[in-house]
């Protein structure tokens, strides 16, 4: 009964009353989460993936096996060494304190 008021549409062949299904029989019944509904696929999606995964633009625009998209890459940038940049940023303030410290005395 509980699955059916939480929207499962499990067929219960067994018992449809009040009374709750066999716990070994029926799993699914006495789970705390919604069941997921099954994916929504459009009849065109096979289509949509295959001009995704070829890339439509890139294959209308390429003309004599020369790609107007390979210059237009973005260039990678190397990459910041954080931990360097926080050593020097916590060994400054603690120099600063060190400063103070000796400036009150």
């Amino acid at each position: 009964a509980r699955g059916r008021l939480e929207g499962n549409s499990l067929k219960l062949d067994l018992l449809p009353g009040p009374i709750p299904p066999e716990f070994s029989l029926y799993p699914a019944c006495y789970s705390a989460r919604c069941p997921q509904p099954p994916p929504r696929i459009k009849p065109n999606a096979r289509d949509i993936l295959e001009k995704g995964q070829n890339g439509s633009i890139g294959v209308l625009l390429k003309l004599d096996e020369i790609s107007f998209f390979e210059e237009l890459r973005p260039k990678r940038r190397d990459h910041k060494d954080h931990e360097k940049e926080n050593l020097r940023r916590m060994r400054e303030i603690q120099r600063k304190c060190r400063e103070k410290e000796q400036a009150r005395q």
